[in-house]
């Protein structure tokens, strides 16, 4: 899980690094971590104490940038940057990946995935106490012993009678832990792929899409849509009222179009719009028509403006 939420939050890095230098005021890097801080606070960890822990050196430190959920949503503090302070941030922050059991910073055991995130010099740690993945396994034991000896006292129950319930049981809690694992990978897969505010996809998804239309030999239409004087009713009416108009415009533009095609916000102001399968450039010309037709109409915005 740890490798693959690295690959993650590595190409969503790469292609803030390209793409995003001007739409965060401190940067693509800090672009990035916003994302993987956003979606963090949706999904702060898996399980009863599982949690995700990413790391920074900065000089002789080690610099902490997730809430921890057992310090009651505050960071960590700074730790030295050695062996000794963090086994497991170190290792992730020196370059290594693997899994070991080791003591956190609670001194409570913990099995720790660590993977680097080459593409932002961090480290990140996916971790678990010992005694939440020893505890199916003890129950289950005592359980056993249970039955053993009420089957050594009760003689005339039947063994599917008791035994049976005890493995549903472990089924549903693991049935029930996996299914909370799918859910935080798929909450993190949507947030990394759809834009906060209109709901619609984001660049990142929109160039997933069309490098996927030119690794299969596509032909695809391509409308890249710029709102002339969106500044001026940021800067008379508020950014609230920007913030309704970009999402009237982006909800008018997904219901334009077919289930097959894709409307995403790829900048401040800036739409882009991905037809498939379209076969005469006459079509591609209605279809912008209408496209223009829906951005024109007037937006009565909540406040009574129109």
């Amino acid at each position: 899980m740890v490798q693959s939420q690295a690959r993650l939050v590595d190409a969503v890095s790469r292609f803030d690094a390209i793409y995003s230098q001007e739409d965060h005021p401190l940067g693509a890097e800090a672009a990035t971590l916003s994302q993987v801080v956003a979606a963090h606070q949706q999904q702060p960890g898996f399980g009863q104490t599982g949690e995700f822990v990413l790391g920074q050196q900065r000089r002789n430190n080690i610099i902490y940038l997730l809430p921890s959920r057992h310090l009651n949503g505050t960071v960590m503090p700074p730790k030295h940057f050695s062996k000794d302070a963090d086994r497991v941030m170190y290792a992730a922050l020196s370059g290594k990946r693997g899994v070991l059991v080791a003591d956190d910073y609670r001194g409570v055991e913990v099995l720790a995935a660590y993977e680097p995130l080459k593409e932002l010099q961090l480290g990140l740690v996916a971790k678990v106490d010992v005694a939440e993945i020893r505890k199916p396994f003890i129950d289950a034991a005592w359980i056993s012993l249970a039955v053993a000896l009420g089957l050594s006292l009760v003689a005339l129950i039947p063994v599917c009678m008791i035994t049976s319930p005890l493995i549903n049981q472990l089924e549903t809690l693991v049935d029930e832990r996996t299914k909370a694992l799918d859910e935080a990978n798929q909450e993190l897969y949507y947030l990394a792929h759809h834009d906060h505010l209109t709901g619609i996809a984001n660049r990142a998804c929109f160039m997933r899409k069309l490098d996927a239309f030119r690794a299969g030999g596509g032909y695809p239409s391509l409308f890249f849509i710029d709102l002339d004087g969106f500044k001026p009713v940021n800067d008379r009416y508020g950014h609230l009222a920007g913030d309704e108009v970009l999402t009237v415009i982006a909800k008018r533009l997904q219901n334009g179009i077919r289930q097959s095609d894709l409307v995403a916000r790829i900048g401040g102001d800036e739409f882009a719009v991905l037809l498939e399968d379209i076969p005469t450039s006459a079509q591609v010309t209605y279809i912008a028509n209408e496209v223009m037709r829906l951005i024109r109409e007037p937006i009565q915005l909540s406040g009574g403006q129109e």
